[in-house]
């Protein structure tokens, strides 16, 4: 007996839901598989010193980046970099290591009985000295060595190289000793630009080599006794002209 065309209707209707049903499981089956073929995190990359520095950089306290500019204190000095790093370590003062580099006298004497009479007078000073850096945390700084690219008319700004990059540190000639580097210096390698004016103005000072200086406003964060460096957080840039006319603040 032949089926019907209602039977055969019926059995083609069930085949397809069959046939879908499939589809959809086989579906479901392939996006839960999914995950578990994704990579797994590289724990070698995680423990490797530069990893481990960063995690343990962005952990330190930041400053206030709606401080007032005239609250920052000016830092052209090594020296001033030595009290800082003393003021945020906490650890005892090297006295004759720090009246080494403070007092000329000190530094150019051979005798004795005069260098301790120096060091018994230098002390109170540097205990100062010390102090005060500790309370006064917001520093600015010029950063030597600083260029700017062509202006990038993608990203409408200028990229600024030899300034604050990572593995980097600044020193001053008249106390190497101690140093500061950037713990966000990555987020501040381009000046952004958007008035066509104004870059106009910069490119043609750029272009024909005239002096331009990138100026740092930072926050002490930490000093490590490891390296005798200061670590900055910055928080605003400037770029100013030969004649220090601030062109652009960021």
């Amino acid at each position: 007996m032949k089926p019907s065309i209602r039977t055969l209707v019926a059995f083609a209707a069930l085949a397809a839901i069959t046939g879908l049903s499939a589809c959809s499981k086989s579906s479901d089956s392939t996006q839960a598989a999914a995950p578990a073929s994704a990579p797994a995190a590289n724990l070698t990359d995680l423990a490797s010193p530069a990893a481990q520095k960063q995690i343990a950089d962005k952990s330190l306290p930041n400053g206030d980046a709606s401080r007032a500019l005239a609250d920052f204190r000016t830092i052209d000095s090594g020296n001033e970099v030595m009290f800082l790093y003393y003021g945020l370590s906490s650890l005892p003062a090297d006295y004759d290591k720090i009246a080494q580099s403070y007092s000329r006298d000190y530094q150019t004497t051979g005798d004795s009985f005069r260098k301790q009479d120096l060091l018994k007078a230098l002390k109170p000073r540097i205990d100062a000295a010390i102090a005060a850096a500790k309370d006064s945390r917001y520093v600015v700084l010029n950063a030597p060595g600083a260029s700017l690219d062509a202006y990038d008319f993608t990203r409408k700004g200028f990229q600024v190289t030899n300034v604050a990059q990572p593995g980097s540190y600044q020193y001053f000639f008249d106390n190497s000793n101690y140093t500061v580097e950037y713990t966000n210096g990555a987020d501040h390698t381009f000046i952004k630009v958007d008035d066509e004016a104004a870059a106009r103005a910069i490119e043609e000072m750029r272009s024909h080599y005239r002096p331009l200086t990138v100026r740092l406003y930072a926050f002490a964060q930490d000093a490590d006794p490891a390296s005798n460096r200061v670590k900055l957080q910055i928080l605003h840039t400037q770029l100013l002209d030969a004649s220090g006319r601030v062109l652009v603040q960021s």
